[in-house]
Parts: C-alpha cells; sequence; structure tokens
C-alpha cells in the first residue's frame, strides 16, 4: 500500500510541475504576443499535447517515487 501510495504522491508532484511549466510557457509567450492557436484545432492540439505530457511525467515521477522514497530491503541490513 505504501507503494502505491508513492506512486501517486510522485504522480501528482509530476502534475503540479507539468502545470506550472505549461503555464509559465504560456504566460511568457502570451507576453511577447506570442499567440498558440488560431482555431480550436490549434487548442484541441495543445491540449493533447499538455495531456500526453502531463501522463509521460506522471508515470515517470511516480515510478522515480518509488524507487527513491521506497524502504530499501537487502542482505545488507547491519552493515
Amino acid at each position: 500500500m505504501k507503494k502505491l501510495g508513492l506512486f501517486f504522491s510522485g504522480f501528482v508532484a509530476g502534475l503540479i510541475v507539468v502545470f506550472a511549466v505549461f503555464y509559465a510557457l504560456g504566460h511568457g509567450l502570451e507576453y511577447l504576443d506570442i499567440q498558440l492557436y488560431e482555431s480550436e484545432a490549434g487548442q484541441q492540439r495543445n491540449f493533447n499535447i499538455y495531456v500526453s505530457t502531463s501522463l509521460v511525467v506522471g508515470v515517470l515521477s511516480g515510478y522515480l517515487f518509488n524507487r527513491w522514497f521506497s524502504p530499501k530491503t537487502g542482505s545488507n541490513k547491519n552493515a
């Protein structure tokens, strides 16, 4: 159960990072008057990029949280 909790925590942390990066990127491009889309198809493309990036980063960060923060078990406990 702890591994599932660690994976979920890492997944959420990854989503927060992706959201912050995309938000800052969008805000910066808007400040520079760079338009990210001209039609609904452009909006859909940008949304699909965000969702797929969030999924990949979320799963990867969940896996890494599991590897880094899981209790270590090994034959070398008393050393």
